[in-house]
């Protein structure tokens, strides 16, 4: 694969610009649009993405208690913690806190690179309340996430 360079800066526009991107590569992949809306554009609420190298969920409505993406989730009180996959308690154990540094209040980011731990929030659409945690390099990125997408389905199952 050719060195392609995204996107060189990392700060919110440039970000939601390459997480908008990348939904478009992979809803192209796919041949369609996994989430659909007026405001943020036909690519701009994400699409679910489970890999060795990142992860992308759409932001999430159902506000389930036991749900990682929602603002209900609270895995500190009444046992949820307990109640949660292997995969999750492991996810959450070594993610830390939410942006804010409320221990006892996370969620899980719309977007996560695993080697670099660059993670970002996001509230119904792609640059909308987002929320930007770590540095990396954009175009290091960019590549990262292109080659995993022309190797890889993603965990995604029409």
């Amino acid at each position: 694969m050719q060195n392609i360079s995204l996107f060189p800066a990392s700060d919110e526009a440039t970000m939601a610009s390459f997480l908008y991107n990348l939904t478009n590569v992979i809803n192209t992949k796919r041949g369609k649009t996994e989430v659909t809306g007026a405001l943020g554009g036909e690519h701009g609420y994400g699409a679910t993405w489970r890999s060795d190298v990142f992860e992308m969920t759409p932001f999430c409505w159902c506000d389930k208690e036991t749900c990682a993406y929602c603002e209900g989730f609270r895995p500190d009180i009444e046992g949820k913690f307990q109640e949660l996959s292997e995969e999750l308690k492991t996810e959450f154990t070594n993610r830390g806190a939410e942006p804010d540094g409320n221990v006892n209040y996370m969620t899980a980011p719309n977007f996560w690179h695993k080697s670099s731990g660059v993670e970002v929030w996001w509230y119904k659409y792609i640059g909308r309340g987002m929320v930007i945690k770590g540095e990396g390099d954009l175009s290091t990125i960019g590549q990262d996430c292109l080659q995993d997408i022309l190797n890889n389905d993603g965990g995604y199952r029409d």
